[in-house]
């Protein structure tokens, strides 16, 4: 019996595909969000927002991460950072940056814990850290992630989804006000429609 090869390679082929591209392609990246990604109030109000990581595979868990999130001083002020528990708390971990300057919000800490007990608290996904802000002035104060650095349990850097879910806080009523312009317009049409009725009056 004669074996066609110029039939059996193209299959060979598909079947190296399917067992080798496959398995890379259904594991998706770590997402890192901003949750609300949008929320409104007023002034004096307070804010809060939670920086969370999600769909983390089975095979992954975060052992430790370097956040900065900016955000505008003239709308809103940076209150406090809460970290999580996912990568444990005490003397499982160390906070090596928890503050707020200039505008940014840095967060970075790492984990003391072993693999297993790290995906035992993370699962699929959870909460680094909780920010909160007051409302200072009127505006919507955009929040963005400017550096996102996440590393597994053996301090090696997770491939992060390219596209991070940023947030915004909208503080007080943000309606525009009209401009000089407008003002001159507006005057001019009460101007025309007062002297139009004095000359009905007078005729």
């Amino acid at each position: 019996m004669r074996i066609n090869m110029r039939k059996i390679l193209p299959i060979i082929a598909l079947a190296l595909f399917v067992v080798l591209a496959l398995p890379a392609m259904s594991q998706a990246t770590p997402i890192l969000s901003l949750v609300p990604s949008f929320q409104s109030g007023q002034i004096g109000d307070t804010f809060s927002v939670d920086l969370n990581i999600s769909n983390l595979a089975a095979s992954e868990e975060v052992g430790g991460f370097d956040v900065s999130i900016s955000y505008n001083t003239t709308i809103l002020s940076g209150q406090s950072i809460t970290l999580g528990t996912g990568l444990g708390t005490g003397f499982d971990q160390f906070t090596l940056a928890n503050s707020f300057a200039g505008g940014v919000a840095d967060i970075s800490q790492f984990s003391f814990l072993s693999e297993g007990d790290l995906k035992s608290l993370q699962g699929t996904g959870f909460t680094l850290a909780t920010l909160t802000f007051k409302g200072l002035s009127n505006g919507t104060s955009p929040l963005t992630i400017t550096r996102a650095i996440i590393a597994d349990g053996d301090f090696n850097t997770l491939q992060l989804n390219q596209t991070l879910q940023n947030g915004s806080i909208q503080v007080g009523d943000t309606a525009p006000v009209p401009e000089p312009s407008t003002f001159v317009l507006m005057g001019s049409g009460l101007a025309l429609i007062v002297l139009a009725r004095r000359r009905k009056f007078v005729s």
